[in-house]
């Protein structure tokens, strides 16, 4: 996908860690500690989510060149690792 907009990226940077989350929640499930709590809490999954986004900044700015997409890429994960820091409540 060649496209080169901001909302491209915007959704890009939104839909992709949605997708991840919901994966490594999935796998998640399936680890639990023996004191019946989940291996990985929310804000280790949100994080982990943001690391497909990584390889997406690189390759829309080094590779295609594309860089409106991957402004909003950068602009889009930082804000969401920003407020996975900054509101630990925010997904609980």
């Amino acid at each position: 996908m060649k496209r080169d907009n901001y909302l491209f990226g915007l959704v890009l940077g939104i839909v992709l860690p949605a997708i991840t989350f919901a994966a490594v929640w999935g796998l998640n499930s399936l680890f639990i500690l023996p004191s019946g709590e989940p291996y990985l809490d929310l804000q280790r999954l949100g994080l982990l989510s943001m690391l497909p986004n990584i390889a997406l900044i690189r390759y829309y700015l080094v590779k295609l060149n594309a860089g409106k997409t991957g402004r909003m890429l950068v602009a889009v994960t930082c804000f969401a690792v920003i407020a996975l820091f900054l509101v630990p409540n925010l997904m609980n």
